[in-house]
């Protein structure tokens, strides 16, 4: 086993980029543990691009979290700096904690210490193929105007129906 969460339905986060409204995206994480819970942080690597919301939490074992990813899109700006693919890059820790009740799982989140995820005392997973692509109308209408048709289907098939 090589990882303790999956990331559903895949490792890409569609985030909606339009004109006055917040650019957000979800992401699943699934504990694939049977038994155990498991602690992560998801964090930016460019911190003052994004938002995670939780940054961290404990999964308990078989269950799904849902996070928030935010794009700060620049001010004066109505498309991202790269499209509809970031550069940009995560990084998912996760770790075993057994023990770790989960009574209230809203109370877990933003609350894990920092220090669950040093090295020292276990083995922490860390994965960085979560990937951000940047779907909605001012990203088509520039894909069109290039005549990007393999991006453009790309973005649509990314694209919530809503």
């Amino acid at each position: 086993m090589d990882r303790l969460i999956s990331l559903e339905p895949s490792n890409v986060v569609a985030i909606r980029i339009e004109p006055g409204q917040k650019c957000s995206g979800e992401l699943t994480l699934r504990n694939v543990m049977y038994t155990m819970p498991v602690a992560f942080r998801l964090q930016p690597v460019n911190k003052t691009r994004y938002t995670v919301r939780p940054q961290s939490g404990i999964i308990s074992p078989l269950m799904t979290l849902t996070v928030e990813i935010t794009y700060n899109l620049l001010p004066n700006s109505n498309l991202p700096e790269s499209f509809p693919y970031s550069d940009d890059s995560f990084l998912l820790h996760s770790v075993v904690v057994p023990g770790a009740a989960v009574k209230d799982p809203s109370s877990t989140f933003d609350s894990v210490p920092i220090d669950w995820f040093t090295t020292k005392k276990k083995q922490v997973f860390i994965d960085s193929g979560i990937k951000i692509m940047f779907v909605g109308s001012p990203v088509l209408a520039q894909l069109v105007a290039s005549g990007s048709m393999e991006e453009i289907r790309e973005v649509l098939e990314k694209s919530d129906p809503a």
